[in-house]
């Protein structure tokens, strides 16, 4: 594949995510090879593989776009060595498959030691476990929201991420959007929330009707209607968008 891969993993939104990248390769003219069938685990990446691939064993296709299950996400590195690694968030949705989010993690931390040096990784700011893990990487974009009136004062209760990930710490958190993201600081050790490089400005929400959203990048800003209703599309959309600028 000259273009190499994708890879998204994450609880939510990695399914979405993967079909914005898609239409926005598509736009640009690259041919993705895509599960787009939602099948996520090493099974389904060689089922998509054959399927768009010819009878001579070339591949019918430019760049490979890949939604890996949580913890398929370290085989599918070593597998596929992805050029970019997009990592959305982790919540505890599948707690009967995986335990604690410490777990997914983890999981995730050991997988991208086999990811080749200087291959970039892409990873949500306002989730506290999947910034963390830009840590000690060399090219890391980082994507999150950057209007606070968007969010609370407050995250839930019950929120995922409470605990500073390096001196175990309750994080500070002046704006919560929904469950675990938002802004967040460890008053122990200065963990503090990335700047993101990739920021949602503001957000005019239309129910069903989508989103108007502005967005700054490293290459410029811009405005966009989304047709997708919800703050958790934004990030879909942020995250999208920080794949096409890597």
């Amino acid at each position: 594949l000259p273009h190499g891969s994708v890879v998204v993993s994450g609880t939510n939104g990695k399914t979405t995510t993967t079909r914005l990248i898609a239409q926005l390769l598509r736009a640009h003219r690259l041919r993705p090879m895509h599960n787009r069938a939602g099948a996520n685990l090493i099974s389904g990446l060689v089922s998509a593989v054959v399927q768009q691939t010819s009878l001579g064993g070339a591949p019918q296709a430019d760049v490979g776009l890949f939604e890996v299950d949580e913890a398929t996400l370290p085989a599918a590195i070593r597998l596929l060595q992805p050029r970019i690694t997009l990592l959305t968030n982790v919540f505890r949705d599948q707690l009967d498959r995986y335990g604690e989010v410490q777990f997914i993690y983890d999981t995730w931390r050991r997988g991208l030691e086999a990811l080749p040096s200087g291959n970039a990784l892409v990873l949500n700011a306002d989730d506290p476990l999947v910034a963390a893990l830009g840590q000690g990487q060399s090219n890391v974009l980082y994507f999150g929201l950057g209007d606070p009136s968007l969010g609370r004062d407050r995250p839930p209760h019950a929120a995922d991420a409470r605990l500073c990930l390096r001196c175990g710490s309750r994080y500070e958190v002046s704006v919560a959007f929904y469950g675990h993201l938002g802004f967040y600081h460890c008053p122990t050790c200065g963990l503090r929330r990335p700047d993101p490089q990739v920021v949602a400005t503001s957000c005019e929400f239309h129910g069903d009707a989508g989103t108007e959203l502005r967005v700054e990048t490293p290459a410029g800003r811009f405005s966009a209607r989304l047709k997708l209703p919800g703050l958790y599309n934004v990030y879909n959309a942020l995250a999208a968008t920080a794949v096409a600028l890597g």
